[in-house]
């Protein structure tokens, strides 16, 4: 558990298996989910901003005319990357735990999340580093389309160690009311937050 500011993990997965990608991408475009990640990752009082923390595939797969993602801190994790010169809203660190030392010292930073991909999250969850978690709960509609993914959250890590919360309680921790259960395409998700035990 993070010991200085605020620190989540927000990743929308396939459930039940806790699949976050396939070859190196999302197996889905929800477009509303993703304007979900922006308003929190945002959400932030005046004269401050949040991080997100990235790996550096992560980072690469984000188009370059949407990189950095504005409003926001962005924290590339990278030892290749990591002799580069800080920017305004770009910082390159060797570990995440370099990162959030230097982050929990920055006044102006209100949240921190950690935004993938699958190694970053893993090792945030596994050494413990995320209080918790903002989990979209993807659901196939489709009995018929199996929905490849081939990396994955440590589910059973998760579901020993963490625990879901009320939809109250993620109204509470976010500050606002997100949309409800809701379709797209051959889709269905709902946002969800999970504290530790």
């Amino acid at each position: 558990m993070s010991k200085g500011k605020p620190l989540s993990l927000i990743v929308a997965t396939l459930f039940p298996e806790f699949g976050i990608g396939f070859k190196n991408a999302l197996p889905w475009k929800l477009r509303n989910e993703m304007k979900y990640f922006k308003t929190v990752t945002t959400n932030a009082p005046t004269g401050h901003q949040n991080a997100v923390i990235m790996g550096r595939n992560t980072w690469e797969s984000i188009p370059a005319k949407f990189r950095p993602l504005p409003n926001r801190l962005n924290v590339i994790i990278s030892s290749t990357l990591s002799n580069l010169p800080n920017e305004d809203n770009v910082h390159y660190y060797n570990t995440v735990e370099s990162a959030l030392d230097a982050l929990n010292s920055m006044d102006t930073i209100h949240r921190v999340f950690i935004m993938g991909g699958a190694q970053l999250y893993n090792h945030c969850l596994y050494n413990k580093l995320v209080d918790d978690l903002l989990i979209t709960e993807v659901y196939s509609n489709s009995q018929d389309v199996e929905v490849p993914m081939d990396t994955f959250l440590g589910k059973e890590f998760i579901l020993d160690n963490y625990t879901k919360t009320s939809r109250d309680a993620l109204e509470q921790h976010l500050g606002f009311k997100p949309d409800e259960k809701q379709t797209e395409g051959t889709f269905q998700y709902e946002f969800t937050l999970y504290k530790l035990k």
